[in-house]
């Protein structure tokens, strides 16, 4: 019988139902097997998440479809989308950088709560990873918790994480292209990983323990700005089910391929939006030859007037600069002073310490005083047969320059400048394929790549401005807000710090005489990106 409230199953829902109930878990089979003693345990034929690209509709909240089948009180209803994760709206999906921001959802996969689970994603990576590229883990990580790798070489590159390391025979993930990833964790069973369908090696898992209260499923990586593990790439459809599905399922569920706005879907009956057609153009079609210009010139659908005036910006972050600045002195006010004390207490310690070096038969008039070594009195080892007339010579200690704690309170007033800033001062967008930064001074707008070419940092996140040169004029420039290297808006190169110049690209601007007036920033690209060859529909060739 229905449960109280519920609708009946659609004639969709019941086929993907069906399709999906090849196979229950090892709980299940236990629990049927001893007789049905006790209660059951819970297992659910659908998804307890599932986040479908197609739904989202730039509302900052991603709803759950798996709701619409299956009630879970452990899986939200939707997930809220942070202002530093994108959306590209050409390929449905959502858009991570490189040691950037991730999805939080508010879901606890441990063994506690899901003692077999199933993480399912579509994925495309843009690059090769610079890193070890987890697509899906569990936070916070409890040790080896539960994650579905693209890049990590302890594992075998495509793979799951377990209680150790071990490889799954997958190897590295394509580049530039949608590919399904499948990890399936069993408690102290069998568990394994399948790309595109097919299914890699099998392991034993005892990873992921852990009954953290604020536990989440984290979507583009590890952690939010995770360095080692934060890759670039696309993500589309996400699922999480708590029983291991099947080999046949798997394959059912690559071929089907990712989930389409349509009436009928992989796991739901609800009406969805409409599939993209003909008439609605991508962006790869916006790419025109000029032959003039000898490049292909992309529509990045942002008006010039969208994009915040640098001049502007650089105004009010100097003033937030003025006063990070008083914070970071009265923040800094005491470990300064208990530095200098430190370094009193050293001076009188080497004072003390220096008479050791004259004894021993090494001291004579010819062998004048030799300088002591200092070291903590608490520190000193005992005497061995290798010292100076039975005294060791104390150890010299590291010195640390006083313009060292000038950086450092220069590069902490410029973070908390940039934190109290309202806002970016550039936009980014995916253009034709490639993560694209956008910034503007007065009438005139800069395109480079979104992602810093030293270690892949957001560069519409840090600091933007001009200086006078004496030979070139004013040249304006991009800081990045991690490492605070600074490099040139108009040529990329790199006036601090030490990386590859940052790759800029030519802009222009398309007027138009509407009212208001309108000016559509254009992206020159040297050649067509891979984006530009995908089919229109990610439908399989015909031949």
């Amino acid at each position: 019988p229905l449960a109280a409230g519920r609708r009946p199953p659609t004639v969709g829902e019941r086929g993907a139902m069906t399709a999906i109930a090849v196979g229950e878990d090892d709980a299940a089979t236990a629990w049927a097997m001893s007789g049905g003693v006790g209660a059951a345990p819970r297992r659910s034929v659908a998804p307890v998440l599932e986040l479908r690209g197609c739904d989202y509709d730039l509302s900052g909240s991603w709803r759950n479809s798996a709701q619409a089948l299956d009630s879970n009180d452990a899986a939200p209803e939707a997930v809220g989308i942070p202002v530093s994760v994108e959306f590209d709206e050409v390929e449905k999906a959502f858009v991570f950088f490189e040691g950037g921001d991730v999805l939080r959802v508010p879901l606890a996969t441990n063994p506690q709560h899901m003692r077999i689970a199933s993480y399912v994603a579509w994925v495309k990576v843009l690059r090769e990873p610079k890193n070890l590229a987890w697509v899906l883990s569990q936070h916070p990580d409890y040790g080896w918790s539960r994650a579905l790798t693209l890049n990590d070489y302890r594992l075998g590159n495509v793979s799951i994480s377990t209680s150790r390391y071990w490889d799954s025979g997958l190897g590295r993930v394509p580049l530039r292209e949608w590919v399904h990833v499948v990890g399936v964790w069993g408690a102290g069973s069998e568990s394994t990983v399948y790309l595109n369908g097919r299914r890699g090696a099998s392991t034993t898992a005892n990873n992921g323990k852990g009954a953290d209260i604020g536990e989440e499923l984290v979507i583009g990586g590890r952690a939010p700005y995770d360095s080692a593990h934060n890759a670039a790439l696309l993500v589309a459809d996400v699922s999480v089910f708590d029983r291991a599905l099947t080999d046949e399922e798997v394959r059912l569920m690559h071929k089907r391929g990712r989930a389409r706005a349509e009436p009928e879907s992989r796991h739901s009956g609800i009406a969805r939006m409409p599939r993209r057609t003909s008439s609605q153009p991508s962006v790869r079609r916006e790419q025109t030859w000029d032959e003039t210009t000898g490049l292909f010139w992309c529509d990045t659908g942002t008006s010039a007037y969208d994009i915040p005036d640098g001049e502007e910006w650089q105004r009010r972050f100097q003033d937030a600069m003025r006063v990070a600045q008083d914070a970071v002195k009265q923040r800094n006010r005491l470990p300064m002073y208990r530095q200098q004390v430190v370094v009193e207490q050293s001076a009188d310690v080497n004072a003390e310490l220096a008479p050791l070096a004259e004894v021993g038969p090494m001291a004579s008039p010819d062998n004048k005083r030799q300088r002591g070594l200092a070291r903590h009195v608490s520190d000193a080892p005992t005497p061995s047969s290798g010292s100076i007339g039975g005294a060791v010579a104390p150890r010299r200690t590291l010195a640390r320059f006083p313009s060292d704690a000038d950086k450092r309170a220069a590069r902490a007033t410029h973070t908390e400048a940039l934190r109290q800033m309202g806002g970016s001062p550039g936009i980014q967008r995916l253009i034709g394929g490639r993560a694209i930064a956008l910034f503007r001074f007065g009438g005139r707008v800069f395109a480079v790549d979104a992602a810093c070419p030293h270690q892949g940092a957001k560069l519409c996140d840090g600091e933007v401005g001009d200086i006078e040169d004496m030979v070139l004029g004013k040249r304006h420039f991009v800081r990045c807000k991690v490492h605070k290297y600074q490099f040139d808006l108009a040529s990329g190169v790199v006036r601090e710090g030490v990386c590859p110049p940052l790759r800029t690209y030519r802009t222009r601007i398309r007027h138009s005489g509407d009212d208001p007036p309108s000016a559509i920033v254009e992206v020159g690209f040297e050649n067509l990106s891979d984006e530009f060859f995908r089919p229109l529909d990610d439908s399989e060739n015909d031949f």
